[in-house]
């Protein structure tokens, strides 16, 4: 494991969240100068930045994220490139069984924070999101605001098989070429259906 890559936007003030949603705020409250230590005040929802979703998101479904077992956060994963394509609709041929997790590339995320962000991204079909299902994937982890628009068929998909969801990811771009990547992504531990999370990558030894 000599290079680990780090796939997650930075939280700060200036991170867009999806239409209609409340604000986020980060700010300092005290100074090492007037109070002796530094600390800092983070106001936001759990479906802002690089975050995961969980199926209790928009199903019925009894599961916090807080629950979500450590071995659901990390999995062997193959790059999708998608770059260029509005609607995504096959997976790469020779997906091998041991693949719990797809990185769908669309290099989307350099119109993070742009006003088309949000409204002009590429979506999955749902029929992709039949065949991830048929092939046993586990999460999926993607550098778009959202797997489709409403009335959100492939959200419901996903979930309705426990599917979990990264969206807003970064930098997916740092894995091309790669071969037996590993993923994980870690959220906050809170009851909730979402919360940010980190995700991070890096290239399993070759085996001997």
């Amino acid at each position: 494991m000599d290079r680990i890559v780090d796939l997650t936007h930075t939280l700060d003030n200036r991170t867009p969240v999806f239409p209609g949603d409340d604000p986020m705020s980060l700010r300092q409250v005290r100074a090492l100068e007037t109070d002796g230590h530094v600390n800092h005040r983070l106001e936001m929802g759990m479906h802002v930045g690089t975050h995961m979703d969980m199926p209790m998101h928009m199903i019925e479904h009894g599961q916090y994220i807080s629950e979500l077992a450590p071995k659901r956060m990390l999995g062997r994963a193959q790059l999708l490139d998608v770059r260029g394509q509005d609607f995504i609709d096959r997976l790469p041929a020779g997906l091998r069984s041991d693949h719990t997790v797809v990185l769908v590339w669309t290099g989307w995320d350099q119109y993070f924070g742009s006003d088309c962000y949000f409204q002009q991204h590429p979506v999955l079909t749902d029929a992709l999101a039949a065949q991830m299902v048929s092939a046993g994937i586990e999460m999926v982890i993607m550098d778009i605001p959202s797997p489709d628009r409403s009335p959100f068929a492939v959200h419901h998909r996903f979930f309705e098989q426990g599917i979990i969801l990264v969206e807003n990811a970064a930098g997916l771009g740092q894995l091309q070429g790669w071969e037996s990547i590993m993923v994980l992504a870690v959220p906050m531990k809170i009851k909730a259906d979402a919360a940010a999370c980190r995700v991070l990558a890096w290239q399993e030894p070759p085996v001997r």
